[in-house]
């Protein structure tokens, strides 16, 4: 797709990481089937393989979608795909089969890139844009207060005697609590998680959870750095050079 043909779909964005300049006069000569590999022909007679960023995040909601966690973190630490998007395409899908991420990926370290790369933003609305997808927006829900209004709110309230004009009445006003912080929210999953399988070996990514969130919990990981001195062999091989160096 170019970049000029982006105004026929009436989208104005100051990035959008699905779209990929290529020579012009390029045509596609083949697609690999269930994969994100297109080959292209310049007008010069030479073949190009790329993987098109669009067509690869296709290919990864489809791996999200069957849960397939692993191949997916896979395929976006190989190309460079932002990690947030694993919450940002469906957070409640994902937070509800957040076990499943955690062993399907099983590695400390890429566990630790996931929780260090999160952040308060929606990839899906600034990075990986999807042009054809334009949610509803339900409309706001109106009170309007008919002249009868204050005659049946006294009846129905027990109100003797004069009824107070609509004006004066004050109605409590509902107000939804804030969603929490997305940072926050992952990193508490995240660290039940780790705690119910194994907290030894998930240590390093606990503390990560801890020192990520905003404001960061550094007291509560010094604490759980304090009580496991002297109880796990690999907390007593990197401690113990370092008593041995003050000495």
């Amino acid at each position: 797709m170019r970049s000029e043909n982006v105004a026929v779909f009436g989208i104005t964005r100051q990035y959008d990481d699905s779209l990929r300049e290529v020579e012009n006069g390029a045509q596609i000569v083949s697609v690999v089937p269930l994969g994100t590999k297109v080959t292209l022909q310049m007008p010069r007679g030479n073949l190009e393989a790329i993987e098109p960023r669009a067509l690869m995040v296709y290919y990864i909601r489809q791996l999200l979608a069957d849960f397939k966690y692993g191949q997916a973190f896979t395929m976006m630490r190989r190309h460079r795909i932002d990690l947030n998007f694993f919450y940002d395409n469906n957070p409640r899908l994902f937070l509800e089969h957040l076990k499943d991420f955690v062993e399907q990926v099983d590695n400390i370290e890429y566990l630790n890139l996931f929780i260090s790369a999160l952040r308060d933003e929606d990839v899906t609305k600034t990075i990986f844009i999807d042009p054809w997808f334009k949610p509803e927006q339900p409309a706001a829900p109106t009170l309007s207060v008919t002249p009868a209004a204050p005659a049946v709110i006294g009846a129905v309230a027990g109100i003797t005697g004069p009824i107070p004009a609509a004006s004066q009445i004050r109605l409590p006003q509902l107000s939804a609590e804030p969603p929490q912080n997305k940072i926050n929210l992952i990193c508490n999953a995240l660290r039940d998680v780790f705690q119910n399988l194994n907290p030894n070996k998930y240590l390093l990514p606990i503390l990560t959870t801890y020192v990520t969130k905003n404001p960061q919990e550094i007291e509560a990981a010094l604490k759980l750095v304090q009580g496991l001195k002297g109880m796990l062999p690999e907390y007593n091989v990197i401690i113990q050079p370092l008593n041995n160096a003050r000495l």
